[in-house]
C-alpha cells in the first residue's frame, strides 16, 4: 500500500531521488576506489549516482561509511555495482561476518 494514496510517485519511480548508506570493511575500500579513484569514478559514470566513502570519521580498523545518492534507479545500480565489486575483492574482507577460508577445512 502506498502512503498518502498519491499515484504520481507510482508513475515514475525510477526518476525519484534516492539515497543509500552502506558499511564497508577498510580492507576493501582501496579496491573499490581503484588506482587514482578510477574504479569508483567509472561506477559513478556508469550508474549516474554519486558515491562517497567517508574515511575520516572513524578509527583505522572500523567500517567505512559509503553514501550513494542520485535517482533511485541510479542508486540501485550503483549499490549493485559496489556489492559485486566487494564480492570480487581479492581477499575475504567484504563483510565482518565473512568466515576466513581456513576455517572451512578445519
Amino acid at each position: 500500500s502506498t502512503r498518502g494514496g498519491t499515484s504520481n510517485s507510482a508513475s515514475a519511480p525510477a526518476s525519484a531521488r534516492g539515497e543509500c548508506v552502506m558499511h564497508m570493511s577498510p580492507l576493501v575500500v582501496g579496491w573499490v576506489i581503484g588506482k587514482g579513484g578510477q574504479r569508483i569514478r567509472d561506477m559513478m559514470e556508469e550508474s549516474g549516482a554519486k558515491i562517497w566513502i567517508d574515511q575520516e570519521s572513524m578509527a583505522a580498523d572500523e567500517a567505512r561509511v559509503v553514501y550513494v545518492s542520485g535517482k533511485r534507479s541510479s542508486v540501485d545500480s550503483a549499490v549493485r555495482m559496489v556489492k559485486d565489486l566487494v564480492a570480487k575483492a581479492p581477499f575475504a574482507a567484504s563483510t565482518t561476518q565473512t568466515p576466513t577460508p581456513n576455517k572451512l577445512d578445519a
